[in-house]
């Protein structure tokens, strides 16, 4: 078989498998919303009380995912800064908000793919490189999140409240397992061929990254104001709704739901996050149908954000891909190609 019909054949594999892949996502969007539905029609007690949220914690919730959102992009922006690539400040933060508003559209991780071709057509990033930043901030949420939660959990016990030894293992887990491949992952020598180049190149970016003990420490404390904030806003979100939930549950919670950014198949995590919120609000008392109505505030305050400011974003860098280059991409691709 030639090289090019052998090229053919990966693509047409590679075509099925994208077809098969969004059928499948649509399949499982369809179905968790076909719940989501009945259970609100149940529940319509719930549904009915998102009229009763003040319009003062819908502004907090709003500054709230405004700020969140600067912290998002200046983490990926001190993170890129390691491979020469020097963002502008409407590229750092906007380019997760058109990222997240792609996702509500593209199933799996294809926002993030789009950012990644911006940032390599535009700043010269390999994806190799992309990719490593996005494992780096995984890793350190997972390995500093975990022992945070299982504190909140002792210190719920401690205040005389219901001890959940279920919750406290699952985070207990999580902790060990992250800690286990945070220590074993920079051991693993990859082979010569292409995908262990492939896999080296994201390996030996992760290493850079934490290497840079003053960078890993900036973004632990990062990844820890984004979960503070993500616990915050389902305090006042519960709050709002006339529910009296705790801070340090709604700090789990919110724990929870940076786990769920792990597993994205459905666009946007539609579902995902008011089955989430529900549980737990069902684990610690609290009725079920209110945090998946709590959720669901908190996912309209979102989408109005993102498609408001998103397709602005989107269109100013569809734009500069446009026009070519930034003059730092070339400068960029020149360190990386005379690097041995």
């Amino acid at each position: 078989m030639s090289v090019a019909a052998a090229n053919d054949v990966n693509a047409n594999g590679s075509s099925k498998r994208s077809r098969w892949g969004r059928i499948a996502a649509a399949a499982v969007t369809v179905l968790i919303l076909a719940v989501l539905g009945v259970y609100l029609h149940r529940n319509q007690e719930a549904w009915r009380s998102l009229a009763r949220a003040r319009l003062s914690a819908i502004v907090a919730l709003v500054l709230l995912w405004t700020l969140m959102s600067l912290i998002g992009g200046y983490m990926n922006c001190i993170m890129f800064r390691l491979f020469g690539v020097r963002l502008r400040f409407v590229e750092w933060f906007g380019l997760p908000v058109a990222q997240a508003m792609t996702s509500y559209v593209i199933p799996f991780r294809g926002g993030a793919a789009i950012t990644a071709v911006y940032l390599k057509k535009q700043c010269g990033l390999a994806y190799s490189k992309f990719l490593a930043c996005l494992l780096c901030v995984y890793a350190l949420f997972l390995v500093s999140t975990g022992p945070v939660a299982c504190l909140l959990l002792g210190a719920i016990a401690l205040a005389g409240r219901r001890w959940h030894p279920g919750l406290f293992v699952f985070f207990l887990v999580f902790t060990a397992v992250s800690w286990v491949g945070w220590v074993l992952l920079p051991r693993i020598k990859w082979p010569g061929k292409r995908f262990g180049r492939i896999a080296a190149s994201v390996h030996q970016g992760w290493l850079d990254l934490r290497e840079d003990r003053r960078l890993t420490l900036k973004v632990v404390v990062l990844v820890w104001l984004l979960t503070g904030i993500t616990g915050l806003r389902v305090y006042i979100a519960m709050r709002s709704l006339g529910v009296s939930y705790g801070i340090l549950e709604a700090c789990i919670t919110g724990i929870v739901l940076r786990y769920s950014i792990l597993f994205k198949i459905v666009p946007g995590n539609l579902g995902v996050h008011e089955g989430l919120v529900g549980i737990a609000s069902k684990l610690f008392g609290y009725p079920p149908e209110m945090g998946v109505a709590a959720a669901l505030l908190l996912r309209g305050v979102n989408v109005a954000m993102l498609f408001a400011l998103g397709p602005i974003f989107a269109y100013v860098f569809t734009h500069r891909l446009a026009t070519g280059p930034s003059p730092g991409a070339q400068a960029v691709r020149e360190s990386e190609s005379a690097t041995p």
